[in-house]
């Protein structure tokens, strides 16, 4: 074995070549990460790492009994980790955002996983704890995005908050009887779950336990359980007095059981119920209780409360003449106000062309319609005035999408989270696309607009405006590098958010200011071209640039907002223009690989203690020969330790001020 000294860590290299770094104590070692603090080393350790039950320094031979908080954090090329059968206890943060982590191998020995172990795993699709295992803390889990099913250890006896939170693959968890207590949010945002098994010993669930599991149709009750029941997959307390929880991806028609006397607050966030029937027992009732259904239209009451909603039509008796009306597989809703609404569809069909029409009538598609789908193509015909909130989000299978001419207007997030979809036609009738349409479709490569559109208008399936002066939409899925038309002279906040195939990018020369959040997590964006003419650059517009080795900042720029540059930790060195008077929270902040850095303003700008937070203060910083001594002195720039002077060509603007400091006359006495 090869031993060295890194900070105030110590490495072993194993006999398989695995380079480890760990912490020795009196009888045993724990695994850490190499250097003194978290923050300023990431990766150190990728691929595959086998850790060894035994490790000897110095002629000692330690057991290793801990993986220790934060040590293989941010290791996002860490694909597969062996954990000896010594160790019992994986600290805070162990695993923290290893997201090419696949597989792992736990010991028996495990017996406690602390809080947010393995958190951001987004590849991690499979995990057994062993029954050993007492203890799994707060969202040690969350965001585990690929993991398929979980079997809570049988000395388990609480399952925290947030802990599978935001699984969206989980279709499978089986939860032992030892399980006293369900905390807040521990299956919250599961969208794939769809059944879910409540055993015997459970005493507590907190009321948002499976908050969003949008897809979760029926909770079970084992009939031995004491405080808990289960109805036609609804969950109530053990007397079905209370109703607890109506699961979110019930649907059709729901008939609250007589003898229910009280509903929990939030017992009803659905996304599929149209109609529901309160019982003559129920004791009190709020309409706002049902608020969050977004699809319900009827709700008939026959308690003695008063509910009134301006979201549903209550009914103290069947209607002589509902107005939810089935076609087909299509259920419409004949509103007040006379216009129709496509409220869901209950085929089985995964290609459909929707009904032309309602009885001669143009409809809307209601909020939330098509929510979750199992759809794979869709054409929207003319006879569709608009397409509202949210109607097809989360409609993962998505792939394609064409809307017929005759159609005005999306609104919001009505294709968001639409994972699989690839292409998107717009017609030429479209006048009105809202914000986050197509926000988290992380597979669409086109969106083409039909001729003759007034509004909008595409070119190799990048949407625009009508006269390409504003680039909207930059599809997701698109890759390599892009050069922005000299026509624009702006683009839309968060125009190429996620899109981590762009590898670089050309600005046109008509811009005058990059918007909020416009590259924000564009991970394999290497390099940007900012032409002269930008004065400013927007709140996160490139946070988590991860690539980014290469930005030149003209010296137009007088402001950069908060977390402009935050995350870009391959960013090797940075110059700040001369006019930037103020440098804002966390500008700079993460960029880690930062070799140097310049900054050409003559009084140092205003900056926060976390500008540039988990830079290394001893690189230099180079600033103009005459301030050297004012930026040793400036709060929070006098925390480098490197502060070097340098001649710089004065700008236009600042030759003008110098010039006019010369020629000011003094009063005189």
């Amino acid at each position: 074995m090869c031993l060295g000294a890194v900070a105030s860590d110590t490495w072993v290299v194993n006999s398989n070549g695995d380079t480890i770094w760990y912490d020795f104590h009196e009888t045993y070692a724990n695994v850490t990460y190499k250097g003194k603090y978290s923050n300023s080393y990431k990766n150190e350790y990728s691929k595959s790492i086998v850790i060894p039950e035994k490790v000897t320094y110095k002629d000692v031979t330690y057991n290793v009994v801990m993986i220790g908080s934060d040590a293989f954090s941010d290791c996002d090329k860490l694909t597969d980790i062996v954990i000896p059968n010594s160790v019992r206890l994986i600290q805070s943060d162990a695993f923290y955002k290893c997201f090419a982590l696949k597989n792992i191998s736990i010991p028996d020995s495990l017996s406690y996983i602390e809080s947010r172990a393995f958190a951001g795993c987004t590849s991690l699709t499979d995990v057994a704890l062993p029954d050993g295992v007492k203890m799994i803390g707060s969202s040690a889990f969350h965001s585990c995005t690929a993991l398929k099913s979980i079997t809570i250890p049988k000395n388990v006896t609480k399952i925290e908050k947030d802990v599978f939170k935001q699984c969206t693959s989980l279709v499978n968890v089986t939860i032992s009887d030892s399980v006293k207590r369900i905390d807040r949010d521990a299956f919250s945002e599961c969208s794939n779950l769809r059944n879910i098994t409540i055993p015997k010993g459970v005493t507590e669930i907190k009321s948002d336990a499976f908050f969003k599991c949008i897809r979760l149709e029926n909770i079970y009750v084992e009939k031995e359980n004491p405080n808990y029941s289960s109805e036609d997959g609804v969950l109530f307390d053990k007397s079905k007095t209370k109703l607890i929880l109506c699961p979110c991806g019930k649907k059709g028609f729901y008939r609250i059981p007589e003898g229910v006397q009280e509903v929990e607050r939030g017992a009803f966030v659905n996304l599929g119920l149209m109609g529901i029937t309160i019982p003559q027992s129920m004791k009190k009732i709020d309409g706002k209780s049902f608020n969050a259904c977004s699809k319900l239209r009827e709700l008939y009451n026959y308690s003695d409360s008063l509910i009134e909603s301006d979201q549903f039509d209550v009914y103290s008796s069947v209607p002589a003449v509902s107005k939810l009306k089935t076609i087909g597989d299509y259920v419409f809703y004949e509103r007040n106000d006379s216009t129709i609404e496509l409220l869901t569809y209950n085929g089985n069909a995964t290609t459909i062309v929707l009904p032309s029409d309602y009885k001669g009538k143009k409809y809307t598609i209601a909020a939330m319609a098509f929510y979750a789908s199992e759809l794979v193509d869709v054409t929207i015909p003319g006879g569709v005035r608009e397409v509202d909130e949210g109607a097809f989000s989360e409609s993962r299978a998505l792939k394609n999408v064409v809307m017929k001419n005759g159609v005005e207007k999306i609104n919001l997030f009505a294709f968001s989270a639409c994972s699989a979809l690839k292409n998107v036609t717009i017609p030429s009738t479209l006048n009105d696309i809202r914000t986050g349409v197509f926000d988290e479709c992380t597979s669409l490569t086109n969106v083409n607009v039909m001729k003759g559109n007034p509004d909008y208008s595409s070119e190799n399936g990048v949407l625009f405006n009508g006269d390409k002066t504003e680039l909207i939409l930059y599809p997701s899925a698109k890759k390599g590098a892009y050069k922005i038309p000299n026509s624009v002279t702006r683009f839309e906040s968060n125009a190429f958010e996620n899109c981590v195939g762009l590898t670089s990018v050309t600005l046109s020369n008509n811009m005058k200011k990059i918007n909020i959040a416009a590259f924000k997590n564009c991970t394999g964006l290497k390099s940007v071209v900012i032409p002269k003419n930008v004065t400013g650059i927007g709140y996160k517009a490139f946070l988590n640039c991860k690539s980014l080795t290469n930005v030149t900042i003209p010296d137009g720029v007088d402001f950069i907002d908060m977390a402009a540059f935050a995350g870009c930790c391959s960013l090797k060195s940075i110059t700040i223009p001369s006019e930037v008077t103020e440098l804002d929270i966390s500008v700079f902040a993460g960029c880690s690989g930062l070799k140097s850095i310049t900054c050409k303003c003559v009084t140092p700008p205003e900056i926060t203690w976390c500008t540039f937070e988990n830079v290394d203060l001893d690189i230099p910083v180079y600033v103009p020969e005459k301030s050297v001594e004012k930026y040793k002195g400036a709060k929070y720039w006098n925390a480098f330790k490197n502060i070097k002077g340098k001649s710089f060509p004065s700008s236009n603007k600042r030759k003008k001020e110098e010039e006019a400091q010369e020629y000011v006359i003094m009063p005189c006495d």
